[in-house]
């Protein structure tokens, strides 16, 4: 509602004098859009000019305190970290899926609790900007993530937060609060991934997956494969294959492109995807799970070829507390937007 207020001002000041912005810019993704000052602006009249400039700053400072975004960074081997702090309120760590995803696949998260809470959403070593010149096994595994995560917050000066993890989040999420758990106030889960990679729970998304296949589907990917192995994909490839797949996880396939102009927000790096795999491939968490103390909560889409899992952690952690969003995949943030974010504020609250 806030963002729409913001492009009204613009809308306005642009129609108190058309000829003072013949375009407007965009400077920057995270920020709002800069007017263009017009040559002719000395011939302009002057009272036109002050009501002009009122309503443009009071909408650059909406934009500004609407999501009260700030970016910083701090150092880690080779590179920095980077962070982004939307807000003010209880602390809420927001965690991209993938591995190797962009954080902007989940920044409407971040924006949308920002409201209330304040969030952290970090661009996870390997993506993003926090690239660092050492993209190896050492530098780039399950160990450094979650003890960047803490690097975060002791900057910041948080005792503990609650950790939101979509996906492969979910799993950074559930191997921070075992190593940390002093740090984590509750953990919440979008759309989990397996916690236990020595049983069958991989291998079974991967079924579920398959089976929502079509016969062309699958000629199109054993191509891409190909392709891959050969070095010859092409962008247009990569984004390819990423719809397919993700055509077996999004509920209504007739909102599969615009639904995808959100999961595919960034860059995924595959060579962080690959290292950082390679690290959890032979994790197993059931026992620590089982352990933990704090509260779980799973935000689940009924239709999600992973929703199983919500299931495996209620096996192991009976008292863990599911919401489950009807009609909705994997990206239940996109897909059932409402519903979605109804769930995330009762597992805050």
């Amino acid at each position: 509602m806030s963002s729409f207020i913001t492009c009204v001002l613009f809308y306005i000041a642009y129609l108190l004098n058309a000829t003072y912005v013949d375009d407007l810019e965009e400077f920057d993704e995270t920020q709002c859009y800069a007017p263009r000052m017009h040559p002719n602006i000395d011939i302009l009249n002057l009272t036109t000019i002050m009501k002009r400039s009122i309503l443009l700053l009071l909408a650059i400072t909406l934009c500004s305190t609407v999501y009260a975004q700030r970016c910083d960074s701090l150092p880690i081997p080779g590179g920095y970290l980077f962070y982004h702090v939307y807000g003010k309120g209880k602390p809420v760590v927001i965690l991209t899926g993938g591995p190797g995803i962009s954080c902007g696949q989940q920044e409407d998260v971040a924006m949308h609790i920002s409201n209330e809470y304040q969030a952290i959403l970090i661009e996870q070593r390997g993506t993003g900007r926090s690239i660092p010149t050492l993209m190896d096994k050492e530098h780039i595994n399950i160990d450094t993530a979650a003890a960047d995560i803490k690097k975060i917050l002791d900057k910041l000066a948080i005792k503990q937060a609650a950790i939101y993890g979509h996906s492969y989040g979910s799993l950074l999420a559930m191997y921070f609060g075992t190593r940390y758990p002093e740090r984590v106030s509750r953990l919440i889960f979008a759309g989990p991934a397996p916690f236990n990679y020595t049983s069958d729970q991989l291998s079974t998304y991967a079924d579920n997956k398959d089976a929502r296949l079509g016969f062309s589907d699958i000629q199109q990917l054993n191509a891409l494969d190909e392709k891959a192995g050969a070095g010859t994909l092409t962008a247009t490839d990569s984004f390819a294959f990423r719809r397919i797949n993700n055509s077996t996880i999004i509920f209504d396939k007739s909102r599969l492109d615009s639904i995808m102009r959100f999961v595919s927000k960034g860059k995924i790096n595959n060579k962080m995807m690959v290292l950082m795999a390679g690290s959890y491939m032979r994790l197993d968490l059931t026992s620590q799970v089982k352990k933990f103390a704090k509260p779980i909560y799973i935000i689940c889409g009924k239709q999600d070829a992973l929703s199983f899992m919500a299931y495996e952690y209620k096996l192991v952690k009976p008292d863990v507390k599911i919401h489950w969003i009807k009609q909705a995949g994997h990206f239940p943030m996109f897909e059932q937007e409402k519903d979605f974010y109804n769930a995330l504020t009762a597992s805050l609250n």
